[in-house]
Parts: structure tokens; sequence; C-alpha cells
């Protein structure tokens, strides 16, 4: 009987051997080059990407309740009368070309401006309940202007929401995530400085309407 050679005994190629010479080996599960994690969304800055068009980033909010001993209405009243509702005709201003008269609007408006509210105690009426909560904007163009130059991103949290609300045991008070820590997100310190005077400035007038 004759006996085979080495050589007939090789085992087949399998598709997987058909790389170029040199080339390495990719693990079954290993991302291809299209799905590997972009360099500015890594895990080590707390990103998790969950597609190459979506990522998440976990971050750390700080949330403010101002507490009130004065009545809801009393409180209501107090913070409509030390912030303004905001005039937006520096957007009339803008919209023809006069960016120095809007710029001039805005640097002599107040520091805080009510941009628009919503009753949603009155929604609850629908569930049958009577409660007395409204939601304010609060900001200043100017100021958020300031920090979307940097990160427009920023534009996500100007104005700030703050919440008046009474508690089912008529506790009244506001309520907001401090400024300081939502736009602290985006690591830039020229967002940060300005970050941080809104957030004196807001609660500031939040404790003089709770007081």
């Amino acid at each position: 009987m004759r006996r085979k050679s080495p050589r007939s005994l090789k085992r087949p190629r399998s598709r997987s051997d058909n790389r170029a010479p040199g080339a390495s080996r990719r693990e079954p599960n290993a991302p291809s080059e299209e799905q590997e994690t972009p360099r500015s969304l890594s895990r080590d800055e707390g990103y998790s990407v969950i597609s190459s068009s979506m990522s998440v980033k976990k971050i750390t909010i700080e949330h403010v309740t101002i507490r009130s001993s004065n009545t809801f209405a009393a409180v209501r009243a107090s913070l409509e009368a030390l912030v303004p509702r905001l005039d937006d005709g520096f957007l009339t201003l803008l919209r023809f070309g006069l960016i120095d008269r809007a710029r001039q609007e805005l640097e002599s408006a107040a520091t805080l401006s009510i941009f628009g509210s919503r009753d949603h105690g009155a929604l609850l009426a629908i569930a049958g309940l009577g409660r007395q909560a409204i939601q304010y904007d609060i900001g200043n163009p100017l100021t958020a202007s300031l920090m979307t130059r940097h990160k427009v991103s920023a534009g996500l949290y100007a104005p700030i929401r703050v919440l008046l609300r009474e508690s089912p045991e008529s506790e009244v008070a506001f309520e907001y995530d401090r400024p300081a820590s939502t736009f602290g997100q985006f690591g830039d310190e020229r967002v940060d400085v300005v970050a941080r005077k809104l957030d004196e400035n807001l609660e500031s007038v939040l404790h003089k309407a709770a007081s």
C-alpha cells in the first residue's frame, strides 16, 4: 500500500485563511473599523455608544429646592414682580440685520427675564386633582449667547426651567436643576464661568421671591 505523503494530509483551507500575507486575524465578535468607538466618544469619558448615529453620556445634575413659608399666590406674585416678561423686540431687530441695536437692547435688559410659563397645575384637572404648579423659563438671551458661541449644545438648557409648586402637604417651593451642573457637562471653562454667574443670579432672585 502506498503511504500518503504529509502534504496530502494538510487540512483544507477555510475562507478565513484567504487573507493576504501578514494580515491579522479578527476575532469573531470584534467590531469592524466602521463600528469602533470614536475617540471623542470613549467610555473613559462617560459615553456609551449605542450605534454609529447615537451615543449616551451619563452626567451628574444638582437639583435645588428653595422652600417658602408664604402662600403659592404670594410667591408667584413676588417672582413675577422681580423677574419681568422678556421683551422679544430684539428678535425683530436681528431679522432686519440690525445687530448693534439688538445688542444694545439686550445689554440694557433685565438680568433675568421670564421667557414663558406653563400651568401644570391646571393640567392636572384632567386627573381630578387640584394642584398649583407653574413652570417658568427664566434666563437672559445675551447670557445664553455667551455660552452657545462656544458650545451650541448649551442651548439645550437656556433658558432655565424653574418649577413653582405646592405639594399635597401645602409646602410651597421652587425647584430647578443647578445651571453650573447642567452646563458643566460640556467641559468648557468659558461656558462654566457664565453658568456660575447665572447660577448666582437665579438663586438670589428665587430666594427673594420665596422670602
